[in-house]
């Protein structure tokens, strides 16, 4: 039987990282459809990130973003984040691409009921909105409040 030699050094560790403050950059965005959750067949983007320095740089992280519904909320502050822009209105993928924002990453379970295996992954918990000289983060009610939503 034919044997073979491969090397597993350079494979990246895919454990979820601890919970902190990362830059990110889009690295890839895809305009598709929800196929579950509350409201299947909902437009939104599937982003993929790549962690900017540290001991991290180079993981890669996902999200996926509404583009109607409940959590548009959270799309606009991505926006902000990442274009200063929370307008909306036609938006060209091209314009998000190697964009780099701030954001707090958290660990949570993936949930057998939503489809998952029961791991820890990571999940983006707060874009860091750029305000001036600084960084407001904003999150939770009081994003929600901020834009209108109770």
């Amino acid at each position: 039987m034919p044997s073979f030699n491969v090397d597993f050094s350079d494979v990246q560790d895919f454990e979820p990282l601890a919970a902190g403050r990362y830059t990110l950059r889009v690295t890839s965005v895809e305009v598709t459809q929800s196929a579950g959750g509350k409201a299947p067949g909902t437009p939104m983007l599937k982003m993929q990130y790549t962690v900017v320095g540290g001991d991290h740089d180079g993981r890669r992280i996902f999200d996926n973003l509404m583009l109607k519904g409940d959590a548009l909320w959270r799309t606009k502050l991505c926006f902000k984040a990442l274009l200063s822009d929370s307008e909306g209105g036609n938006i060209d993928t091209e314009d998000l691409m190697e964009q780099e924002c701030d954001v707090f990453l958290k660990q949570d379970v993936w949930k057998e009921e939503a489809g998952g295996d029961g791991s820890v992954r990571n999940r983006i918990g707060r874009f860091i909105i750029p305000t001036g000289d600084s960084v407001e983060p904003l999150a939770g009610s009081a994003t929600k409040r901020l834009f209108g939503r109770a």
